[in-house]
């Protein structure tokens, strides 16, 4: 078809209007909503009823990709910056819902206060504003404390301080700060105030030691950071829990993470259990042994640091403290350039009777590291498959000499199947053993 008949399809038989401007209304308003916000705001040149819903849609995203395309890779001034969400955000003219804010490289720390009064005063229920290169992070107005419809509410590298009496947060459900300046007290505030809370992710905080948190309806809490205590009443319905803790620092109010640690224990509906950094050596320390989990399923133990003898025996007791797990994820760090001198051993009696799938990350293939994977091989009677991974930055170290210990592991499954990366270098006589059908070797082994 030629160009000049291409374009009569876009017009109807009487030549009054196009088949663009015709669509119905419900059928732009999703086009409109699944454009990144750049394209949108193209597409409403258009047509006047274009430019119109354009000017309506409920969720404006000004994200990374927004701002690339419109200042290509020019430095952005704060100015230009400003100009250019005030007049997307101020000559809107329907009921907006969700507003996204990447802030970018800036030549100055802009003032988002205009924009958060605004949103205020417009039933607005998901905000999200992540600030990845601004430091100081960025203080929020206490007009963000007057959205009393929100239900979402995410935030990166910000300074909050609710008011002594604010409207509470009555609809919020899922609750994400992530490298915040707060104080306990104005986090017990915050929290007290979301009686309908079912999602927190709490990392990298800042001015946060004693934390506690009361939410009868939490069922997913991600808490990763340093903190002295952590206290979480109504632990029974939490569902997937995720506790880290970033420095080694002496966790005090034994009392109150026993309570939390033995609720978790006794649920039984928490199915995702994550410990991260230097919180399983914390426990280790504090109770001895953990308490059981009896019913957990899914165990994931992340950036643990492996270079001490007690660190790899706390790993084993925090395992061994879950008999009915059948997915198994652990990372390891290892950063002692010494191999330790102390023997390395377990309860060869221990048995992990439901494990299934293991996934492994080494960082140096250290004795204690490999100790860990030959645990896991010969403990498990029914697992069938084991994936061995390394860092990206340590994907060298996988030598032909631990290569050569993982196939002399004895394995308690018969049909366990056994991937990892390729050796750096040919390998021994022995590498006939490394391609049998239970040991697979890969350059990119993905998760089961």
């Amino acid at each position: 078809m030629s160009k000049r008949g291409r374009l009569r399809k876009l017009y109807t038989d009487d030549g009054s209007s196009d088949l663009i401007t015709e669509l119905p209304r419900h059928i732009i308003d999703v086009i409109m909503e699944h454009l990144p916000l750049y394209y949108a705001a193209r597409m409403s040149v258009l047509s006047r009823k274009w430019f119109d819903i354009w000017r309506s849609i409920p969720k404006l995203a000004f994200d990374a990709n927004f701002f690339k395309e419109v200042f290509k890779r020019r430095v952005i001034n704060t100015h230009q910056f400003f100009h250019i969400v005030s007049k997307i955000l101020f000559h809107h003219s329907g009921h907006l819902l969700s507003f996204h804010l990447d802030i970018p490289h800036l030549t100055s720390k802009p003032d988002v206060s205009q924009w958060i009064c605004y949103l205020s005063r417009n039933g607005i229920s998901d905000i999200c504003i992540q600030n990845q290169h601004l430091v100081p992070p960025l203080n929020l107005s206490l007009d963000l404390y007057s959205c009393g419809n929100l239900e979402k509410l995410k935030l990166q590298s910000c300074m909050i301080n609710p008011p002594d009496h604010y409207e509470d947060f009555r609809k919020m459900t899922c609750l994400e700060l992530d490298t915040i300046v707060l104080s306990s007290k104005a986090f017990k505030s915050l929290i007290q105030g979301c009686p309908l809370l079912q999602e927190l992710r709490l990392t990298n905080f800042i001015g946060l030691e004693q934390v506690t948190i009361d939410a009868p309806s939490l069922s997913r809490l991600i808490v990763d950071g340093t903190f002295k205590s952590l206290n979480v009443s109504n632990a029974e319905k939490l569902v997937s829990v995720t506790i880290g803790l970033r420095k080694s620092v002496d966790v005090s109010l034994k009392a109150s993470l026993g309570v939390l640690l033995q609720a978790l224990a006794s649920s039984s509906k928490l199915q995702k259990l994550v410990f991260r950094g230097h919180f399983v050596k914390a426990i280790y320390k504090m109770f001895l042994p953990p308490p059981t989990f009896e019913k957990l399923q899914n165990l994931e133990l992340s950036f643990i640091h492996l270079n001490e003898v007690d660190e790899f025996t706390s790993i084993i007791s925090i395992i061994r403290s879950c008999p009915a797990i059948e997915m198994l994820n652990i990372s390891v760090t290892t950063t002692s350039k010494q191999e330790t001198s102390h023997a390395l051993d377990y309860d060869p009696c221990i048995l992990l009777e439901c494990l299934r799938y293991a996934n492994v990350e080494i960082c140096k293939g250290s004795n204690m590291e490999l100790k860990l994977i030959e645990f896991v091989l010969k403990c498990s009677p029914i697992l069938k498959k084991l994936s061995i991974t390394t860092s990206a930055s340590s994907r060298s170290t996988f030598t032909p000499e631990v290569m050569h210990q993982l196939v002399c592991f004895r394995r308690a499954s018969q049909n366990v199947e056994v991937s990892c990366p390729k050796p750096v270098v040919s390998v021994y006589p022995i590498c006939s053993h490394f391609y049998d059908s239970d040991f697979i070797c890969d350059d990119s082994v993905s998760d089961y």
